[in-house]
């Protein structure tokens, strides 16, 4: 049974070892049972700023982004994209409605609008579909925050985004939207660090400042983390990922008419017309591929998504392999790639 479910990479010996040397150091740094420091200890902050250039006044150390989620002020209204990770609109509705709609509905409402809302939105490379915002939507991105409106962009895809689909100067926190990064998709979820980057001179919510990681997990991290480490992180987790995903591809268009429309990220999200979502996951299982349902991630329709983080490109290949006998043989006669900007 091939996994295309979306499992994380396990890590190589040698990266465990030095996580574990990082959490000796850690232990024996002063104050490292202590409580944390509200928005980040200093040690991580700086690491922070030398590796991905995130500004220390600017920054507040989470868990992830559902930390985030789980303390923001929806008051006037939240737009979250569909599709997207489902728990992000429940932590959200907690405390207002929150309408989920596909990006250029998000734009056109929030232009609409005359009270400011809140807009949640992931890129570059969107789970479950690949998505990435063109230059023309990050300009209408700039044109909300403008006008008021407050725009949150998750990025923890970013490691999966080829030079295409990069994030241009200004488009976040400089251009007046909040932007949410996290080691979830290149070390695994396990991993519970993140970070938040908030637009110039502008208070970070007290919630989120308050309750960021233990001291020494901080620490652990901030000593663990360097160029070096980033770049076997890079080897090991995030290239087979994408040359699994390229593989794929390459294999199933030998036969099949399908185009990925330029998308990005881990994972592929494909339409199966006139098939019901669990007879479609049964028929794929029950020929060794193992998927998502769509509406897992707020599909409508009959979609499944297939994940490469699980597999090598030769199990690719042979993922590929069975996708196309499914749509010769007639048992999935109209697979294609699914887009809700290319349909």
């Amino acid at each position: 049974m091939l996994d295309l479910t979306g499992p994380q990479r396990p890590w190589s010996d040698r990266l465990l070892t030095g996580f574990g040397r990082a959490q000796q150091t850690a232990l024996h740094s002063r104050g490292a049972w202590g409580p944390p420091r509200p928005g980040g200890d200093l040690l991580l902050l700086e690491r922070l700023a030398e590796l991905f250039e995130a500004p220390p006044d600017r920054v507040t150390v989470t868990a992830g982004v559902r930390a985030l989620a789980a303390v923001w002020d929806t008051a006037g209204g939240c737009l979250v994209e569909r599709p997207g990770f489902l728990p992000i609109p429940e932590l959200l509705g907690d405390r207002n409605p929150v309408r989920q709609m596909p990006w250029a509905d998000m734009f056109a409402t929030a232009r609409a609008s005359a009270v400011p809302l809140t807009l949640w939105l992931t890129t570059p490379g969107r789970n479950p579909d690949g998505r990435s915002l063109s230059a023309s939507e990050f300009a209408l991105v700039r044109e909300l925050t403008a006008a008021g409106h407050r725009v949150v962009v998750n990025r923890v895809y970013r490691w999966f985004a080829g030079p295409d689909h990069g994030v241009p100067s200004g488009a976040h926190a400089d251009g007046g939207s909040w932007s949410v990064d996290s080691l979830s998709k290149l070390c695994g979820g396990g991993s519970r660090l993140g970070w938040v980057t908030g637009p110039e001179g502008v208070d970070h919510p007290a919630a989120l400042r308050a309750a960021g990681p233990a001291t020494i997990w901080q620490r652990s991290w901030a000593s663990f983390l360097g160029a070096a480490t980033l770049r076997s992180l890079h080897a090991q987790c995030v290239e087979p990922t994408l040359a699994a995903r390229r593989a794929f591809l390459a294999r199933v268009r030998e036969t099949l008419d399908w185009s990925d429309h330029g998308l990005a990220g881990t994972s592929l999200s494909v339409a199966v017309p006139g098939v019901g979502e669990r007879a479609a996951v049964a028929v794929f299982e029950r020929h060794g591929l193992r998927v998502s349902p769509g509406s897992a991630f707020g599909l409508g329709g009959t979609v499944v998504r297939l994940a490469f983080s699980g597999v090598s490109e030769s199990e690719a290949a042979a993922a590929a392999d069975i996708v196309t006998r499914l749509a010769e043989e007639g048992a999935l006669p109209r697979l294609e790639v699914w887009s809700d900007g290319a349909r």
